[in-house]
């Protein structure tokens, strides 16, 4: 018996086609009475071979002593395969370039813009980015994950109080910002969204009035709302405070001790 199940109901004429068809190895063909399944009883022992092409099922009734290779699947049925899968591939092109022609490509834009104690350099980005920031002395680097150009033209001739040089290249899939900016000025970086941000603070050099001394408090105290990895290098102090002359004094000695050592040397610096 060879039964032949399906997950649906299946509307199927046995009666004729199938037994005058295999009437050599089927002797009675049936279909369950729900449709799910066909019965065959088999008049003699025989082989059976399956094969799938899509959405049918092949079904061999070989004498038991074959040999060799079963049967390929007919002609018509390797053509309607190979006709689908040509099919399937032109839609998987059209998909990928579909895809392709709406993908946003890596780009980066230079904004400055110039306040009276500091300059501002905005890389705005159209992707999602990574970054790495180092400070140098009066070297500052600033690396991206993307090796796209980027138009420094305005920024090398229009150098910023606070600014020696810039440059900028790729290399190794990387964007490298470089500048050379005064040892002094104060350096703070951060990303804000796809953007990233750097400060170049040289402090206030003109008349201080109540706006810029506001904006300087929230440049030294203060993080700009929606900025994420800040980053403060700061300056080298040109002008540090004079070294303390003053000798140390024992802070038990007692008062009129060092009372009396002072006037002895009063009265020693005004000797002849």
């Amino acid at each position: 018996m060879l039964r032949i199940t399906s997950p649906d109901p299946v509307d199927l004429r046995v009666q004729g086609s199938i037994n005058s068809a295999l009437s050599t190895y089927v002797s009675v063909a049936r279909l369950d009475p729900d449709g799910s399944g066909l019965r065959l009883a088999l008049s003699s022992d025989a082989r059976i071979n399956t094969m799938e092409a899509g959405e049918k099922l092949f079904v061999d009734v070989l004498p038991s002593n074959w040999t060799g290779m079963p049967p390929s699947l007919p002609d018509d049925a390797v053509r309607e395969l190979a006709s689908r899968a040509e099919e399937a591939m032109k839609k998987l092109r059209e998909l990928e370039q579909t895809a392709l022609d709406n993908r946003t490509l890596p780009r980066v834009d230079l904004r400055v813009g110039e306040h009276p104690i500091f300059t501002r350099l905005v890389f705005e980005w159209t992707v999602s980015f990574d970054s790495q920031f180092v400070r140098e002395g009066d070297l500052v680097k600033v690396l991206f994950n993307h090796a796209v150009d980027i138009d420094i033209s305005d920024l090398k001739v229009h150098l910023p109080p606070g600014l020696v040089d810039v440059t900028a290249f790729t290399a190794q899939d990387r964007l490298n910002f470089l500048l050379r900016a005064d040892p002094a000025v104060d350096i703070r970086a951060f990303r804000e969204g796809n953007n990233y941000v750097l400060d170049v603070v040289r402090g206030q050099t003109g008349p201080v009035d109540p706006v810029n001394s506001k904006v300087s408090a929230v440049l030294s105290d203060g993080v700009p709302r929606g900025a994420k990895e800040v980053i403060s290098a700061s300056g080298i102090d040109n002008d540090p405070p004079p070294p303390i002359m003053e000798t140390a004094r024992d802070p038990e000695e007692p008062a009129i001790a060092r009372f009396a050592d002072d006037a002895a040397l009063a009265v020693d610096e005004t000797a002849p």
